[in-house]
């Protein structure tokens, strides 16, 4: 079985958890890259219909 001292062990081991800040801010940097992306996708279908 696993005692508590392994339990404890195995806990301070673990990464920090991430505030809710940080959070907020990765989310908002994940929607500019999607955006970015779409603009791209966007201006290239633009080119293929002129063409």
């Amino acid at each position: 079985t696993v005692d508590v001292e392994e339990i404890m062990r195995i806990h301070k081991s673990l990464p920090t958890r991430l505030g809710l800040e940080e959070i907020e801010v990765a989310r908002a940097i994940i929607q500019n890259v999607e955006k970015e992306e779409q603009y791209q996708v966007e201006a290239i279908l633009k080119q293929k219909k002129g063409t």
